[in-house]
């Protein structure tokens, strides 16, 4: 199962797109990114994975491959909040069908867990820096029947 994560200065996918992305082969992949501005940088080898790195002026995704076989997938997206992001993605996850699981609130910090059968979202945003936040959206699918739920949506 392939992984994505971005790291952009804006929200540039749906929660829906981007989880998404992980369903679709390196080729389609590849095509999405470059039908949205991105071009293919670099490749980086990991211990446990290989990531092929795309980039767009100052946003950056990256497509990890996990090598050993018994790899969950996981996508993630981190992103500077800017406006609503945040409330718009938790929006979105809601009305996917997730359930709000449990939320950690400290000074500065709070991370929301949705849960589906076989899949599990964590939407986080940090102000800690004084900042809007950094919003982190992390999925991570646990089942096959999770992916084949998420597929049908």
């Amino acid at each position: 199962m392939i992984g994505v994560s971005a790291v952009c200065k804006a929200q540039t996918f749906t929660a829906t797109e981007f989880i998404n992305l992980v369903y679709k082969s390196q080729e389609d992949i590849q095509k999405e990114l470059e039908n949205k501005g991105y071009q293919f940088d670099r490749t980086e080898n990991g211990d446990m994975s290989e990531n092929d790195v795309f980039t767009s002026g100052d946003m950056t995704v990256s497509v990890i491959y996990p090598t050993f076989e018994d790899a969950q997938s996981m996508v993630s997206w981190e992103f500077p909040n800017s406006g609503d992001s945040y409330n718009k993605l938790a929006q979105e996850i809601s009305a996917a069908g997730f359930q709000k699981f449990d939320t950690e609130r400290r000074t500065g910090f709070t991370a929301t867990t949705y849960q589906r059968p076989g899949m599990t979202i964590t939407l986080s945003n940090d102000k800690t820096d004084n900042s809007n936040g950094i919003v982190t959206l992390a999925v991570r699918y646990t089942s096959l029947s999770g992916l084949a739920g998420a597929m049908d949506r």
